[in-house]
């Protein structure tokens, strides 16, 4: 047999190179499922395809890619212009926009009575969200509607209403908490219930209000905070991890490539001892 043509040192090195690109792809491969499906966009509706932590839905964003009290239930998923919601104390919202960057998201009441116009056909239930996850935005107030008030109304203004029935007629009126006013405060204490809906109250909405335009008002929704855990996400994502929780406890969790971490990622360290090559002993520390 002949002598190899690589010198002696070329032909020493060889074991560790092939062992090295054999070692690298699969370091790279060995990627945890959880990391990867809540590292993927996903689409729903006009929402935006960036949303992520803490909110999670069948479908789209398995629970562990979020917190309880987040989920989006993706309506008519895979059409084209699903309508997606969010349940809040056995209330159901549409949500309309999420902005993650400020941590707010903009919903609708989904009873279609409350978008129908000024005469529901049953009794409007209080709309309450969930404080301990959610609190209302700085330009968020309370609409005042009131229902079965005795006496005329045309001195109010075009807030007032009359709803027609088989027996007669029930008037009412709506205002913003307070902006009543003597007159509405009078009228007010002849109304026989009242409810209470969040609006968003903008130059534009109340001008709205103003000219009687109240169905306007309403499906345009209003705009609550949500609460996201900032400390241990800015963590986490600075150590290039996903934010998750732990589906028994529903603690933080801080979803990495190797696998789930309390609070970050062990990037660096992980992957350099993975590929460090000690050459001396021609092998690969794992």
């Amino acid at each position: 047999m002949g002598k190899s043509i690589l010198p002696a040192q070329i032909r020493h090195c060889i074991p560790t190179i092939v062992c090295f690109f054999i070692a690298v792809p699969a370091s790279y491969s060995d990627v945890d499922e959880r990391y990867a499906l809540c590292s993927r966009q996903f689409y729903c509706g006009t929402l935006s395809p960036d949303i992520g932590y803490p909110f999670w839905g069948d479908g789209f964003r398995p629970r562990y890619c979020g917190r309880r009290g987040f989920r989006l239930h993706c309506q008519g998923y895979g059409n084209p212009i699903p309508s997606p919601k969010i349940y809040m104390e056995n209330e159901s919202f549409q949500v309309s926009g999420i902005d993650g960057g400020r941590q707010t998201m903009t919903i609708t009441p989904a009873r279609l009575d409350l978008l129908g116009g000024y005469c529901p056909s049953v009794e409007w239930p209080e709309t309450i969200i969930n404080h301990t996850l959610f609190s209302y935005s700085e330009t968020v107030r309370n609409l005042s509607k009131f229902f079965n008030c005795s006496g005329g109304f045309t001195s109010v203004g075009k807030n007032n209403f009359s709803c027609p029935l088989e027996d007669g007629v029930i008037n009412g009126f709506y205002t913003i908490d307070g902006d009543f006013g003597p007159l509405l405060e009078n009228r007010s204490s002849s109304c026989r219930s009242v409810v209470k809906v969040p609006v968003q109250l903008t130059a534009s909405n109340f001008d709205y209000l103003t000219a009687g335009k109240l169905s306007e008002v309403l499906i345009q929704g209003f705009q609550v905070r949500y609460r996201a855990d900032n400390e241990s996400y800015s963590a986490c994502s600075s150590s290039q991890g996903i934010c998750g929780s732990n589906e028994t406890s529903d603690e933080f969790a801080c979803l990495c490539r190797d696998k789930p971490h309390m609070s970050t990622c062990p990037t660096g360290k992980v992957q350099s001892d993975r590929l460090k090559l000690v050459i001396g002993n021609r092998k690969i520390a794992t």
